[in-house]
């Protein structure tokens, strides 16, 4: 999940305008919008930032007990239950820091989490909806504290961008119906699935676009994944490059997965892109120089980060700036923490129709 602030109001999502877009369900431009990262940075330090959320969720062992990588404070207290009520203690927190602000979820895979977790089948609204809300409020059983952090989660981007999603069994359907969750989607094949794309794929992605109506709110993600590489660089290059198109002939917004490929992925986003053109790069974990590249070239290009940037050298293997210390943040994350108006941080809130 990427988060965002947003400033509340009635809609929960923020109303946006666009020369180059026809569609509604557009990014918007209102400077208001920042990442959680700037949001919490102006008004506390790096350190108090870079230990938000220190709860850690426990992972079951083979004797059915449960434990943690970092701590055993989790499992001495009960496990997932100890998790839940230590996370939804510093949610609270978060709340109280920020009580003129709302959230924004501008990247999250809701189709995952009920199919995984909870083996939830396409058709069941209800009870998924349910079963999302209870994971969002971490099994509160406090009613007023639940409809609380529900009312300030003002809206949610589900990215689908496998194959499976773009069939008849894509959970989407039940996503964009649900009625406590304001919820929308894109659309758009990740570059480990570049292999499979051909014009039938792309017809399928328009299909669905064309379905969801006003509920796609972007095109994506797409892009260019040089870590994992699977499928080939010269496949994802070509594909990445005629989804860009069609997002462009859609009038769409772009997501954009962009992974050890700084390079490549710029340049061909500038050769089939409009520069003033919307784009989210979400979960960035590249250079820093990368991203003021990207932001100099596209006016309206904004950047996501998650926890992953306070991640060690695991992260992106050639990611030089991501040396660090034990118990440190990288620099990059410090200069998002301390500097946030070196980046335009995260997502430009959508606006996604009641």
């Amino acid at each position: 999940m990427s988060f965002s602030f947003s400033q509340v109001n009635g809609s929960g999502f923020q109303s946006s305008s666009s020369s180059n877009t026809t569609r509604k369900g557009n990014y918007n431009n209102n400077q208001q919008s920042k990442s959680s990262l700037q949001g919490s940075s102006s008004s506390s330090s790096s350190s108090n930032n870079s230990n938000r959320f220190r709860a850690e969720k426990p992972v079951n062992n083979k004797n059915g007990g449960s434990k943690s990588s970092t701590s055993a404070s989790s499992s001495s207290e009960g496990g997932i239950e100890a998790y839940n009520k230590q996370a939804l203690k510093e949610l609270v927190e978060i709340l109280d820091e920020t009580p003129d602000m709302g959230f924004v979820d501008t990247h999250v895979h809701f189709e995952y989490i009920l199919q995984r977790v909870f083996n939830a089948q396409l058709g069941e609204i209800s009870s998924s909806e349910k079963k999302l809300i209870n994971a969002l409020t971490f099994d509160t059983t406090d009613k007023e504290l639940s409809e609380r952090i529900l009312s300030r989660m003002n809206g949610f981007v589900c990215v689908q961008c496998d194959p499976t999603s773009f069939s008849s069994l894509g959970m989407w359907r039940d996503l964009i119906e649900m009625k406590n969750l304001n919820i929308g989607v894109t659309f758009g094949l990740h570059p480990h699935n570049a292999s499979y794309y051909d014009e039938k794929m792309q017809d399928r992605i328009n299909q669905c676009i064309s379905e969801a109506g006003n509920k796609c709110v972007a095109y994506g993600e797409c892009g260019l994944d040089y870590h994992y590489n699977n499928s080939p660089k010269e496949v994802q290059m070509a594909c990445f490059a005629k989804q860009l198109q069609n997002a462009v002939a859609l009038s769409l917004p772009v997501v954009v997965h962009a992974r050890e490929a700084e390079d490549d992925a710029l340049q061909i986003m500038k050769d089939n892109l409009p520069k003033d053109w919307k784009i989210h790069v979400h979960c960035f974990t590249d250079r820093l120089e990368f991203a003021q590249k990207l932001i100099s070239h596209f006016p309206n290009l904004y950047i996501g980060f998650t926890g992953v940037v306070t991640y060690a050298p695991r992260g992106n293997s050639t990611n030089q700036e991501q040396d660090l210390s034990e118990g440190n943040v990288t620099p990059l994350a410090l200069a998002v923490l301390n500097a946030p108006k070196t980046l335009r941080a995260s997502l430009a809130v959508l606006q996604i129709p009641q």
